[in-house]
């Protein structure tokens, strides 16, 4: 019976709710490890792949399930509002997180990812014509009001009236900062995923940005790659009054919803 691996996790599903440019990709790989699959005996489940184009076309405020996901999975990652991820059928023993990040940062993030970078599906393909064709302060305020189109900063906002005592709350900003071992040490905690202390260490170090980036320190730019700097707050170099005034008027000062100077 060699061949046969017994699982004592207690946890049936995991769900990964971030929002676009907060390291989901970086966090979904993470947690699809092996040492984590091994470690509980479930599996990675995108629902996006089973879907035309392999993305979801609906607003962030739509993405509603009326069918429960597989169970036995880790479902990430989760683009959604919060009343969309109370509306999915649950097991009885589940364990969620939730990654945001501050917006400004996302928007200055989503801009060079679509204008460069992000592979195309959807609609990307002739957003990133219109983006090469404009000035920099011209594409944010562009990009500001597609990502409104979509909901992205009600979705976002919708997040705040949680009440999920099995939902975990992460800043993006958490996950890069000084502390990033004990960060990831308070999810695995959260997600009842048991690792040893070199076990937690192989982990983040493997992807930690500077492996992602191909040797890049964080903070060293570099424009066309999708991982492309790595640090908080690059935004200030970005918001111009224009940027500023739109931004404000569109998300409705979201910053200092979620707590962001």
């Amino acid at each position: 019976m060699g061949w046969f691996r017994f699982h004592s996790y207690p946890i049936t599903n995991i769900y990964h709710c971030t929002v676009h440019k907060a390291g989901s990709q970086w966090l979904a790989s993470l947690l699809s490890d092996e040492m984590i699959l091994n470690k509980t005996g479930l599996k990675r489940f995108v629902y996006q792949e089973l879907l035309p184009g392999g993305f979801d076309p609906r607003k962030i405020t739509d993405r509603f399930f009326y069918l429960p996901f597989p169970e036995k999975r880790i479902i990430t990652p989760l683009y959604l509002s919060y009343e969309c991820y109370k509306s999915i059928i649950k097991p009885p023993a589940y364990k969620s997180i939730y990654i945001y990040r501050d917006p400004r940062d996302i928007l200055v993030s989503y801009y060079h990812s679509v204008k460069q970078s992000h592979k195309l599906m959807g609609d990307i393909d002739s957003i990133r014509e219109k983006l090469q064709q404009m000035d920099q302060e011209a594409g944010l305020i562009f990009c500001i009001q597609k990502l409104s189109e979509q909901d992205f900063w009600m979705g976002m906002k919708s997040w705040k009236q949680a009440n999920d005592p099995r939902l975990l709350q992460v800043p993006y900003e958490h996950l890069i900062g000084e502390k990033y071992n004990q960060e990831f040490e308070g999810i695995l905690d959260h997600l009842e995923i048991s690792l040893s202390k070199r076990q937690q260490l192989l982990l983040v170090e493997k992807y930690k940005f500077e492996k992602l980036s191909g040797g890049r320190k964080a903070g060293v730019e570099s424009e066309g790659k999708h991982v492309r700097k790595g640090v908080a707050g690059d935004w200030i170099n970005y918001f111009t009054p224009e940027v500023a005034k739109t931004f404000n008027n569109e998300a409705g000062e979201i910053h200092d919803f979620f707590g962001y100077k």
